[in-house]
């Protein structure tokens, strides 16, 4: 093969190098918007002029990749680019994944750190690193308790879909409790991106639950948890960015993209009863 053979041949593999970072960062930008992205805005994004991101567009769309969005002008992640991630995240172990997280959070915070996730609109604890302090938390491996009832559910249910929080606000309801008051907690979740509690399940227990999110959404909660007068608001308070910092590197982990920002001032919401009680039930 000749010298003019081989510049043509490196030439074409340039250009499908370069295709393929401009798609990828067409994807990026898709998946970490929270409304439909029109040719124009992605072309500002992604410094391409338009025709170029025209051209990829049909492409994406050709192969169910991305869609043109049925509310709004612009385009939005595809099917099959949704039903790519779900098979991904069908293969991840989140508990394996953030055990390592969860020792680094236990050994800053000195607290029990436990794992939860959400079936059938139950909270579930599936792991747990205890703390370091003679007098401690201790997890139940394997309770389900409703979404509602414990910060953990509090915060994997703030972050789920409108059906799925409407559907655990009517359980609530049926159970006889104030649901409104619950949705007033998920909204202080939702802007605080995390909560922060005193008695809010078992009195006497302080708790800091996290969300964990992938690129599907929420799948997760961490929470830290302990003792009141040892595991206070101004305690929680000293150890949230520490605590968020790790959640929000294994939400990326697990494919979250978009840019994990600082969370906001502490926005704490405090149960009236402070009283002693066994280190059991918060999470």
């Amino acid at each position: 093969m000749g010298a003019p053979e081989l510049k043509v041949m490196e030439t074409t593999a340039l250009k499908g190098v370069q295709t393929a970072e401009r798609v990828l960062k067409l994807l990026q930008v898709l998946v970490r918007s929270d409304q439909p992205v029109t040719v124009g805005e992605l072309s500002r994004i992604c410094d391409e002029n338009t025709h170029a991101i025209y051209r990829l567009i049909r492409m994406l769309e050709a192969q169910a990749f991305v869609a043109r969005s049925r509310d709004k002008p612009g385009y939005v992640a595809g099917g099959n680019l949704i039903a790519l991630a779900a098979a991904v995240m069908r293969r991840i172990n989140v508990r394996e994944i953030a055990r390592p997280f969860m020792e680094r959070i236990r050994d800053v915070t000195l607290e029990t750190t436990s794992l939860h996730v959400a079936r059938s609109h139950m909270r579930i604890a599936i792991d747990a690193v205890e703390g370091k302090h003679p007098v401690r938390r201790v997890v139940e491996l394997g309770e389900a308790i409703p979404l509602y009832a414990s910060p953990a559910g509090k915060v994997i249910l703030a972050f789920s879909s409108a059906s799925e929080v409407k559907e655990v606000l009517d359980i609530a309801r049926r159970d006889g409790k104030d649901a409104e008051m619950i949705e007033a907690h998920l909204h202080t979740i939702r802007r605080s991106g995390y909560m922060a509690t005193i008695g809010d399940r078992t009195p006497g227990l302080g708790a800091l639950a996290v969300p964990i999110l992938s690129s599907l959404g929420v799948i997760a909660a961490i929470t830290v948890s302990g003792p009141a007068n040892r595991w206070s608001l101004e305690a929680m308070e000293n150890r949230r960015d520490a605590v968020t910092q790790q959640c929000a590197m294994l939400s990326a982990m697990l494919g979250r993209i978009d840019d994990a920002e600082k969370p906001p001032a502490a926005n704490f919401t405090v149960s009236k009863k402070l009283i002693p009680s066994p280190l059991t039930g918060e999470g």
